[in-house]
């Protein structure tokens, strides 16, 4: 897998967590989207981590987030 590929589905990711985060906040924090945020958070978490201890900029991944603390997400 190649860098543009891996660019590519972190963005796509970070995206849907951001619909499914606004979707969320129209539907008073159900069970459901509670528990489809926490999925998007973790894989986030995941590539993130991952590549932090691979030494890679996270930046150049759009992956230069606060997760905890990111309403958006």
């Amino acid at each position: 897998m190649n860098e543009d590929t891996i660019k590519f589905l972190a963005a796509r990711i970070i995206e849907k967590a951001k619909e499914t985060a606004s979707e969320s906040a129209n539907k008073n924090e159900d069970e459901f989207f509670v528990g489809k945020k926490l999925a998007y958070y973790e894989v986030l978490d995941i590539l993130q981590s991952e590549l932090y201890v691979r030494d890679v900029d996270l930046e150049k991944f759009g992956l230069n987030l606060d997760l905890l603390n990111d309403s958006s997400l």
